[in-house]
């Protein structure tokens, strides 16, 4: 009787401690949860208010709460190469506000992504796309990039399900108890500046001029010559992803207006290519006879050719290789829309691909 008595407090003694136990467990994760919504350190509810927004390098965790919560009428966006652009040259030249959202290395999926969340989450009036051939020619262009971790379309996308794993990941909550932390003074956060992120002239191993140019062009012209199979499937994944993504994302807006710059890339780009292989340059050119055809099929779309200023691409002061151009070479792009709202006719990109392809030619190679 005493051992069966003996036993049955035992039993309640355990369950009783697996409740004390499941409701501090509960308990902990309604803090962190809390804490996370409270902060919200990727302001994915809200823009941060209370405190100055801590702005990181991961820009594919970070455009989440740009894109829903920043609010900009007008959208600058592009790979790497729109990472010197300035909002606010944009701003100046062209009137209202412009919010940047940068992603190296981007692929033609997240690209068509990136416009459809803005476009659904901030009333958008127009958008100024940095085109890159290679966004929608690189391997992978059909996917997200997931050499960082995986793209993060969680944060995206916010479902219910979505929101609860925000809420509850460890990293958002010592992140969250950081942003409190420095608050009271005891802890200081690094951040970097949310105009001038990821750009070029913040790191210090970016040098612009002859010499970092230079090097870039040794590389891609004394480089390994991809084989006709790796080219010709680098074109086709070209054509495929541009009509699977870009072109829908176009005409699902016909209310927004794209302006679509085609790049200041520096005549050592090209040269660099034509001496690789022309096929590869056809390719590249190619591209643009693509935007000609996108821009002749919808009427909310204007095309900005840069490429043809023999000045701007031949004055390597203003890149840090052979196509990243400094956020002056970017101010150039901001006033020449301001200048020239009306865009570059058919004809006059196809004039400047025959000078790049002249130039190509006759331009000395660059030297330290």
């Amino acid at each position: 009787m005493n051992s069966s008595t003996s036993s049955s407090s035992a039993r309640k003694q355990e369950r009783s401690y697996f409740f004390i136990m499941l409701v501090v467990m509960l308990g902990a994760l309604a803090f962190s949860a809390g804490l996370v919504w409270l902060v919200d350190p990727l302001q994915l509810f809200r823009k941060a208010s209370f405190y100055p927004a801590v702005i990181t390098a991961d820009e594919r965790t970070q455009n989440a709460g740009l894109l829903r919560n920043y609010p900009a009428e007008n959208l600058i966006i592009g790979s790497s190469l729109s990472q010197s652009c300035r909002s606010d040259d944009f701003e100046a030249a062209l009137g209202g506000d412009f919010l940047r959202l940068s992603a190296a290395g981007m692929t033609a999926k997240e690209l068509g992504f990136y416009i459809d969340q803005r476009i659904r989450r901030q009333p958008t009036k127009r958008i100024v796309h940095i085109s890159y051939w290679f966004t929608f020619a690189r391997q992978g262009a059909g996917d997200y990039r997931q050499e960082f971790g995986g793209f993060p379309e969680h944060l995206y996308l916010f479902r219910p399900s979505d929101r609860l794993k925000y809420l509850v990941n460890v990293d958002n909550m010592l992140q969250s108890t950081d942003i409190l932390l420095e608050r009271v003074g005891l802890r200081s956060l690094e951040r970097i500046d949310f105009i001038d992120r990821n750009s070029g002239e913040k790191d210090p191993k970016r040098k612009p001029g002859a010499a970092s140019v230079a090097r870039l062009y040794a590389q891609i012209a004394n480089g390994r010559k991809p084989d006709a199979n790796f080219l010709s499937a680098e074109r086709a994944r070209m054509e495929q992803t541009f009509e699977q993504y870009y072109a829908p994302a176009i005409a699902a807006h016909p209310d927004v207006h794209f302006d679509i710059i085609l790049p200041p890339f520096s005549v050592a780009y090209y040269k660099a290519y034509a001496a690789s292989g022309v096929y590869r340059l056809n390719t590249i050119l190619k591209f643009r006879r693509m935007l000609i055809d996108l821009a002749a099929e919808y009427p909310n779309v204007t095309l900005h050719d840069f490429s043809g200023n023999y000045d701007v691409i031949t004055n390597y002061d203003l890149y840090f290789d052979t196509h990243h151009f400094t956020s002056k070479g970017c101010s150039l792009i901001a006033k020449g829309l301001a200048a020239a709202p009306e865009g570059a006719s058919a004809e006059a990109i196809l004039a400047n691909e025959r000078n790049l392809r002249a130039w190509a030619e006759s331009e000395p190679a660059p030297r330290p």
